[in-house]
């Protein structure tokens, strides 16, 4: 992978994304950008501040992915929700940005604990093949399907 410095600019990024742009190192470049704004350099953090800021925002990850659920329509399935798609499409749409606020917190928990976007993707790798290897291993894990 490579993380060149000119595909995260906004709003242009949005109109010139190319097929060949690294998006996962984009997002990260653009979350550490965000997070030197607002005054956090990791790198200076003593261990106590870093792992407090990890607690938080790994709290603040839950509580977003919490939000989501609660936008999704029929989450409850005590309360009469609206049979109208446009209803449902917007509360759609309102999950999907519970999402990216996950996301963005998520980041941010990824570079405080000192991952770049190729160690995530390496590392997601690795995992992805150990997953694969689980399911297929049917005496000791069960497909979600059966």
């Amino acid at each position: 992978m490579n993380c060149n410095g000119d595909c995260c600019e906004i709003p242009e990024a949005l109109l010139n994304h190319s097929p060949d742009t690294d998006m996962l190192c984009c997002l990260f470049k653009d979350q550490a950008s965000l997070e030197s704004f607002m005054g956090y350099d990791f790198s200076t953090m003593d261990e106590k501040a870093r792992g407090e800021y990890v607690r938080l925002h790994t709290l603040m990850i839950a509580d977003e992915l919490h939000e989501m659920l609660h936008e999704i329509p029929f989450f409850k399935p005590w309360k009469k929700y609206s049979m109208a798609e446009a209803d449902n499409a917007i509360r759609w749409q309102k999950a999907r940005m519970e999402m990216v606020d996950a996301l963005h917190f998520f980041l941010s928990t990824c570079i405080a604990l000192g991952f770049t976007a190729e160690e995530l993707f390496m590392m997601y790798e690795a995992k992805l093949q150990e997953n694969y290897t689980r399911q297929q291993n049917t005496a000791e894990y069960k497909k979600d399907t059966e």
